[in-house]
């Protein structure tokens, strides 16, 4: 079956993005759109693109006016922003690619006026190709899974159902979002789309089916028994109770299904706030995987498996950790050989 995109829907948050900018830049970006909100005419940039491009200069806006700089796209206002997104944990190669989204709507705002933002395009031709000779960094941003399962079931131990109110009902929730989640490593899409059906009677396993996976395979993912009293809980006292009409297991206060913002808002925050960083669910699967790496180190490769990889290259940084890690670990080894050896003879 065809799966229908609703072009006019994308369209219309796109336009959404531009309500607080400066009154000419949203003339001039909405002049590009027709008035069902498709794009009027050719357009050189995909769907994602214009969302991404009307994000980033969303987040420009605001910064320039926290700050008391000029509107508009000038070379003191980049280098804020730019600084700023650093300074925030941003790596280099998303900086470089907000800078590249600056330059595209440089070509929107001021039509015909190429030559005047072309140190803006250098700029961020020159960040892209420095950014990709440079190793992603995700150590920072990550934190042991051992950790993160401890954050999600204490948030549901201190939880009081009984109250019968939606704030403990949504703590009790998102501690067993983030529990489940660092133990069945999946991506957005496909944890966000948990059905009772795809879940064993005994709570013993989840389903995830072949049309929610990027790589088109379908994978059963085991729940760890101390998860499953806290999931049939969930189940019994929260779900059965306040779901309307549907089977999908994550819901809202108003008891229809959630969708991806809500359980990437939950992790944030959580992690956020009990981690001292923002975690995404996205880095939720790099903490596993480095857990896999750290743990059982000479067992990497089951790395590719947690995290569902199609191509075994996509598990390659985790691989070469291990390796330094194995490394590391046996020139230890061989040190603490020779002081021993040292001391007895």
């Amino acid at each position: 079956m065809t799966k229908t995109v609703d072009h006019a829907g994308h369209a219309f948050r796109i336009l959404r993005e531009s309500e607080a900018w400066p009154p000419q830049d949203r003339n001039c970006w909405r002049a590009c759109f027709a008035i069902d909100g498709r794009i009027a005419g050719y357009s050189p940039w995909s769907e994602a693109t214009r969302r991404q491009v009307a994000w980033v200069y969303g987040q420009y806006v605001k910064h320039t006016r926290a700050e008391g700089l000029p509107p508009g796209l000038d070379p003191a206002g980049v280098r804020s922003f730019a600084a700023a997104a650093l300074d925030r944990g941003c790596a280099p190669r998303s900086v470089a690619r907000y800078l590249q989204c600056l330059s595209l709507i440089s070509i929107v705002l001021q039509p015909g006026h190429a030559k005047d933002f072309a140190w803006l395009k250098a700029l961020s031709t020159t960040l892209l190709k420095a950014a990709a000779a440079t190793p992603k960094q995700k150590a920072g941003r990550q934190r042991p899974a051992e950790e993160i399962l401890a954050l999600g079931l204490g948030e549901m131990d201190r939880a009081d159902l009984s109250c019968g109110s939606w704030t403990q009902y949504r703590r009790y929730r998102n501690g067993l979002i983030l529990a489940l989640w660092i133990c069945l490593p999946e991506r957005l899409k496909a944890f966000t789309a948990i059905r009772l059906r795809d879940i064993a009677v005994d709570l013993s396993w989840i389903d995830f089916p072949q049309e929610h996976q990027k790589t088109g395979t379908a994978i059963r993912r085991v729940v760890p028994t101390v998860l499953r009293p806290y999931l049939r809980r969930y189940l019994d006292e929260i779900h059965s109770v306040h779901a309307k009409g549907h089977d999908r297991l994550w819901i809202v206060q108003s008891g229809e299904p959630a969708g991806p913002k809500a359980l990437y808002g939950a992790v944030r925050e959580m992690t956020e706030r009990g981690l001292g960083v923002a975690l995404s669910p996205h880095r939720l699967r790099d903490c596993a995987a480095r857990f896999v790496v750290e743990e059982m180190t000479s067992e990497a490769r089951l790395a590719s498996v947690i995290l569902n990889h199609r191509d075994e290259r996509s598990t390659a940084p985790y691989l070469e950790g291990a390796s330094t890690l194995l490394a590391s670990r046996n020139a230890l080894a061989l040190m603490k050989q020779s002081e021993s050896k040292a001391l007895t003879g």
